[in-house]
């Protein structure tokens, strides 16, 4: 594993319209981010008085990881990423 991976710019999700799938524009010499962290916010269903009195809902957040299947497959044997990807419920690369 890499343990000298560092960040030296903040990756922004952006959308073209029309698209589902999120892009990063990557800055020229930058190198290609191998990890998002990503804060997920769900709704609980609950909800607390606010200043005014008023309902405002209550929110569960957790922080979730996402890493580069291209370093996991040049980091992993075939067999563990072959393994990752069927965790994932990609087809099984070993078979």
């Amino acid at each position: 594993m890499k343990d000298s991976i560092k960040v030296d710019w903040v990756p922004e999700f952006l959308y073209e319209e029309g698209s589902q799938i999120p892009f990063v524009n990557v800055p020229p010499g930058k190198a290609d981010p191998v990890v998002f962290f990503v804060s997920l916010v769900k709704e609980t269903g609950e909800v607390e008085p606010g200043a005014d009195g008023e309902d405002v809902p209550i929110y569960d957040m957790e922080l979730a990881m996402y890493a580069s299947m291209q370093l996991l497959k040049a980091s992993l044997t075939e067999s563990e990423y072959s393994k990752v990807r069927s965790v994932l419920g990609f087809s099984d690369l070993t078979r």
